[in-house]
């Protein structure tokens, strides 16, 4: 086992969490862990790529290229992806609400990808902040429930959708994955998920049946459960299927919906999208206006 993590990640302690409102979202836990690095340290440079993003998030300007930046607050999920020459940085943060309802259980990873397979690098790592409600305080805290395996072809996945952590081990070409399940305080570990057959250089969980797969290019199509590509590798960004569509984006900057036989049913009008749920999404407007949206794209509210 190996463990390559610098000391900058797991020094930080009595993180002072700034939110307005009365709860913190996920960018509020993000800022606050990402401005407490000493500029001094390779901490600090190894996380300017994602400071860089989100200010120009809040900024409403473009990202780059090589740069992909989700931030789904309602979902309470940020991920950063940064692509250089066959290179790829992926950092993923999201947290949850405890049982006892006075913490919140604050997470961060970074994996490091070689043309599509993990390749441990020296800033990889998936630290936790326990967050308390009373005092806006985060500290760091040991893993809840398993030890992170820190060996080349392990990476962990944070969920944007559901409260569960998936791991992935890569052997052979082929990906198992494993199942850590939260359980209001910590995680469980559940037995493995069938191997899938790899070709693809990057893979999102199954939902509703669909995979969604990126292939050498870089482009997002969709496999059903037997590995088949059903829907082509069109999109430069996609969501998981949620009642019946799944959001798409073929530039990065507007994002439509499509159904499960790849039709697109609502057009790449928004800025942002989010998930359908009881027949609605949260979706920004070419006006970066907040709304929401029913299936047919009609905006109601």
């Amino acid at each position: 086992m190996l463990a390559l993590c610098t000391m900058g990640v797991w020094a930080q302690e009595g993180i002072k969490v700034e939110f307005e409102g009365a709860n913190p979202n996920i960018f509020d836990f993000a800022w606050s862990y990402l401005i407490n690095y000493d500029p001094n340290t390779e901490d600090y440079e190894a996380t300017s790529g994602i400071r860089d993003a989100l200010e120009r998030y809040l900024q409403n300007e473009n990202q780059d290229d090589n740069v992909t930046l989700i931030v789904d607050k309602k979902a309470g999920f940020i991920s950063y992806e940064h692509l250089h020459q066959g290179h790829a940085q992926l950092i993923e943060m999201c947290f949850w609400n405890e049982a006892d309802k006075k913490h919140k259980l604050f997470a961060w990873s970074n994996w490091s990808y070689f043309n599509g397979h993990p390749e441990l690098g020296q800033f990889d790592a998936l630290a936790f902040y326990r967050y308390d409600n009373a005092t806006r305080t985060m500290e760091y805290t040991l893993t809840p429930g398993f030890d992170v395996i820190y060996e080349n072809g392990v990476t962990y996945s944070l969920p944007r959708v559901g409260k569960d952590i998936k791991v992935n081990k890569w052997d052979g070409g082929m990906k198992n994955q494993t199942t850590l399940k939260w359980n209001g305080h910590g995680f469980d570990e559940q037995p493995a998920a069938k191997s899938v057959g790899q070709k693809w250089r990057s893979m999102m969980d199954y939902k509703e049946g669909l995979a969604p797969v990126m292939n050498d290019e870089e482009f997002w199509g969709f496999v059903d459960e037997t590995g088949k590509l059903v829907i082509p590798c069109l999109y430069r960004q996609v969501g998981g299927f949620s009642e019946g569509l799944a959001y798409v984006s073929e530039d990065y900057q507007f994002y439509g919906y499509i159904d499960k036989t790849g039709r697109l049913v609502i057009p790449m009008d928004f800025k942002e999208a989010g998930n359908f749920e009881n027949g609605k999404a949260d979706v920004t407007t070419e006006n970066n206006k907040a709304a929401v949206i029913d299936k047919t794209g009609k905006i109601i509210k």
